[in-house]
């Protein structure tokens, strides 16, 4: 199939799929004029047709594969986190209750010494410097179980705070493998009306579908994705979970929006600039001895004339 021979591959497939009406139109080379409908008619016949071979086949079988593999792995490191996870905190809560009970016992061991020395110095000491004694001790236990609980929670949080860094990581590589390897689109959700919105990863608009799939139509702009988000019903069934959607995809769909908003502008803008160029009048050249031969005429006359003044001549 070349830009020459498209025309008769096209027009046989039609035939062949008994898409009769406008064959002539296509035969003469005026795709353009052929209505919508139709032509989404022969891009679904021709989807179809391709789906059906051995090659798509065997890419949509390996990119499957591929896709179930991935979630198998996804799957597989979620339950790997939990029960690190939950190790941790079986550990970080066996250490914390053993050092505990290892400061307890030094508290009762100083505790201890302490009385026995307050009972070595009741004898010669006033009642003010065990009341000092006292407080002295009870401040020492307040700083060693406020220090005890600090490190506790340190411990706690410092691995918590690695593997949810590490989690975060490979979670978003294996929803971007995921994504990669995806071969069927779904869509966002629904609206009340029943319409389908679909977002196309190589597309920077959010496309709606009518409920009869009729009728397409798109949001172009970050302010109509805004809108319509805000527009949405969070009572109703289809538009809460459709706003769920959107709302996850919200960073990506307006990234990609915004993306193909300032290409379609440079674009225009190249186009313009094209077209200014290609409109300026240029003016004629000045006369000069390098253009001098433009103004050449040929004052020879014809040979059969110059033959036919001979011929009389003679005569």
């Amino acid at each position: 199939v070349s830009l020459v021979t498209w025309k008769e591959y096209l027009c046989d497939f039609m035939e062949m799929t008994s898409i009769s009406s406008n064959i002539s139109t296509v035969r003469r080379g005026h795709y353009g004029l052929v209505p919508t409908s139709l032509k989404l008619e022969i891009l679904r016949e021709l989807v179809d047709e391709a789906i059906a071979t051995i090659a798509v086949k065997e890419k949509l079988d390996e990119r499957i594969d591929q896709q179930q593999a991935l979630a198998a792995e996804k799957r597989e490191i979620a339950r790997k986190s939990k029960e690190e996870q939950k190790l941790i905190m079986e550990v970080a809560t066996e250490k914390e209750m053993n050092q505990t009970n290892a400061v307890q016992d030094g508290n009762e061991n100083v505790n201890s010494q302490l009385v026995a020395k307050e009972g070595k110095e009741r004898k010669n000491a006033p009642t003010s410097k065990m009341g000092d004694a006292k407080l002295h001790l009870d401040g020492n236990e307040n700083v060693n179980s406020q220090l005890v609980a600090k490190e506790a929670k340190e411990r706690k949080n410092a691995p918590a705070s690695k593997m949810g860094d590490v989690k975060l990581h490979l979670g978003r590589h294996l929803e971007k493998e995921l994504l990669d390897q995806s071969v069927r689109t779904s869509p966002l959700g629904k609206d009340r009306y029943y319409n389908r919105y679909w977002f196309f990863r190589r597309e920077g608009r959010l496309f709606v579908e009518s409920a009869d799939s009729k009728e397409w139509g798109y949001y172009s702009t970050k302010e109509e994705l805004d809108a319509l988000i805000g527009s949405l019903n969070i009572k109703g069934i289809r538009e809460r979970a459709l706003k769920q959607q959107l709302d996850k995809f919200y960073n990506k769909i307006s990234n990609a929006v915004e993306k193909r908003l300032k290409e379609v502008t440079h674009q225009l803008l190249v186009e313009e600039a094209v077209l200014r160029r290609s409109s300026r009048v240029h003016a004629h050249p000045k006369d000069s001895p390098s253009t001098s031969f433009l103004e050449y005429v040929n004052t020879w006359k014809p040979i059969q004339k110059r033959n036919r003044s001979k011929e009389d001549r003679a005569t």
